[in-house]
């Protein structure tokens, strides 16, 4: 039968050894932390982990210490099994000194204790494995049944090229890469992982604006904490006049000593009145008003030197308050007013509906009366108009009126016989058709001289088509040069040198549209041509006057006469 241990003999062996099975609680962790302990003293659980950063998470229970049990266990905690219990020499049994809850766990492993016979006591407990510290090598040193746990991570590299990986995988230690380093940015991070932070930015020195007014708003940009900012690089100053707002109050050139007082600009007009002044970063003697379009007020208002040139404000139709014609006037600047001034100074009457003299009557004393009328009568002042009285001829051929009292109108009567005739086309809508032979005929042509004839139009119009007609003969035709001049001086060649010895211009038309040039006629020349230099010379010239034709003899031992020659003209 076993008997209990007699604990004074254990003392009296001087042993000094720590109690394995209660001391497993308090295992080294590495660096950054070791687990927990398997178990404590009774019932005090494992410690944690010491000697790294992190402190090991606690180990399971340990079993709780009672009076030893002879069951191969060491159940009082004194590191020994079974000490005390009787046993017969020889006799083993199985054993373990660590907690009762690892035996066999993992790489923990059951003793052997033989019974020694002088004592009859169990011995120690030989081959026994008991927990140990864990590592990474895919076993279960700790026997708690969990293969490589409490491995801490594996961390490496610096700033934003920290990594971190497990700290075993697959019972080998984990193999940290730290990450790829990038730019600096002002982000509170090192970037580039150099182990400095925001020592460099793309911002890094450059200008901006502070959001402040005047020069305070220059500033540079600065990260801060981590945080890009601008950084004031100009501060506040005494107002200057250079054009800046150098108090930073939000207004340039304010607020400056001296200046106000009156002064002459030494321009001229308007310009010259002046006040010292800040203007564009200088301080001069300035206008208090600049130069501006010239009015009508008597000033120089564009210090130029002159006063209202140009009748500023003038020009505008205006109505003087007179009578007649001399009521229609212009504003005129005069003095620095503007001023009604008359267009007409009462200019001498004439017949046209209106009060030319501006006497209060309109065409008084009958201007324009008693004057010949191309139709052989006389003329008359009658409602505003010229008219003639006492005709002889038809002059006027496609008014419809028997002018001349023949009782023949227009084409019916032989007066208008050329504006008539088929080589003469009607004249255009709104035009008027008249038609006048000359009575400055019969002219002798002496040989080797000029003659001169004329025929006078007293209406008032613009010419705008004419045709000429002329009879004339000669005992050499090829000698005469034929032309036609306008009251206005224009002289047109109707032929020169054509024809040959004797014969005649023959009731010859001398019209532009018409197809056979003079040059390619032959004499009597007898029909319609058209002549060397185009009548369209005379358009838009004035009808009134006298039209006159000439005939040079150009040579000698010949004459002839100028018979008859008359002008169909459309007039507008």
């Amino acid at each position: 039968m076993r008997r209990a241990f007699d604990f004074r003999w254990f003392a009296l062996l001087g042993l000094s050894f720590q109690v394995a099975a209660c001391a497993e609680g308090s295992t080294l962790g590495p660096v950054n932390g070791g687990e927990g302990g398997d178990g404590g003293i009774g019932n005090q659980g494992g410690g944690g982990g010491s000697g790294g950063t992190d402190v090991g998470g606690g180990g399971m229970g340990g079993n709780p210490c009672t009076e030893e049990v002879c069951d191969g266990f060491d159940n009082d905690c004194d590191g020994m099994a079974d000490e005390g219990c009787e046993c017969q020499a020889g006799e083993t049994q199985s054993c373990y000194s660590g907690p009762a809850n690892t035996a066999n766990v993992g790489s923990c492993k059951t003793g052997t204790q033989t019974c020694d016979g002088a004592t009859n006591t169990f011995g120690p407990c030989m081959g026994e494995v008991l927990p140990g510290t864990e590592i990474c090598n895919g076993f279960d040193e700790d026997c708690n049944g969990i293969v490589d746990d409490g491995m801490p991570d594996v961390s490496c590299g610096v700033g934003a090229c920290t990594n971190v990986v497990p700290g075993c995988v697959a019972g080998a230690p984990g193999t940290c890469v730290p990450l790829q380093p990038s730019p600096e940015l002002c982000d509170g991070i090192d970037n580039d992982c150099d182990q400095l932070t925001d020592e460099t930015y793309p911002e890094k020195g450059q200008t901006c604006n502070t959001g402040q007014p005047g020069v305070c708003g220059a500033g540079s940009s600065q990260c801060v904490m981590g945080v890009l900012t601008c950084e004031q690089t100009t501060t506040a100053s005494t107002e200057q006049c250079d054009g800046l707002d150098n108090d930073c109050n939000g207004m340039v050139d304010d607020n400056l000593m001296g200046l106000g007082a009156a002064c002459s600009t030494g321009q001229l007009g308007a310009c010259s009145a002046g006040t010292l002044s800040c203007q564009g970063g200088v301080v001069d003697c300035f206008p208090d008003a600049p130069a501006a379009p010239e009015i009508c007020d008597g000033l120089d208002n564009d210090c130029d030197g002159t006063t209202d040139e140009n009748n500023p404000g003038g020009g505008s139709a205006c109505n003087t308050g007179q009578m007649g014609a001399c009521g229609q006037g212009t504003e005129v600047c005069v003095g620095g007013v503007l001023l009604c001034q008359s267009i007409s100074q009462g200019q001498p009457e004439t017949c046209n509906g209106l009060d030319d003299n501006c006497n209060g009557q309109i065409d008084d004393g009958n201007p324009g009366s008693g004057l010949p009328c191309s139709c052989g009568g006389t003329s008359n002042c009658t409602n505003g108009q010229i008219l003639c009285s006492g005709c002889t001829k038809e002059v006027h051929c496609n008014n419809g009126v028997n002018d001349d009292g023949d009782n023949k109108t227009d084409c019916q009567d032989a007066d208008c016989a050329l504006g008539c005739d088929n080589n003469v086309s009607p004249c255009a809508a709104g035009e008027t058709l008249l038609v006048l032979a000359s009575t400055d005929v019969p002219k002798a042509i002496p040989d080797y001289s000029i003659v001169s004839s004329t025929t006078t139009f007293s209406e008032t119009a613009t010419v705008k088509r004419v045709v000429l007609q002329i009879n004339v003969s000669h005992s050499y035709i090829a000698d005469l040069t034929i032309s036609l001049k306008s009251p206005s001086n224009t002289s047109l060649v109707m032929s020169a040198g054509n024809g040959g010895i004797g014969t005649a211009y023959s009731n010859t038309i001398f019209n532009t549209s018409c197809a056979t040039p003079i040059t390619s006629g032959s004499s009597p020349f007898n029909g319609c041509y058209a002549p060397e230099q185009a009548l369209t010379g005379f358009i838009n010239q004035p009808l009134k006057g006298a039209w006159t034709l000439t005939v040079s003899d150009d040579a000698f031992f010949d004459d002839g006469t100028l018979n008859a020659w008359t002008l169909a003209m459309c007039v507008q």
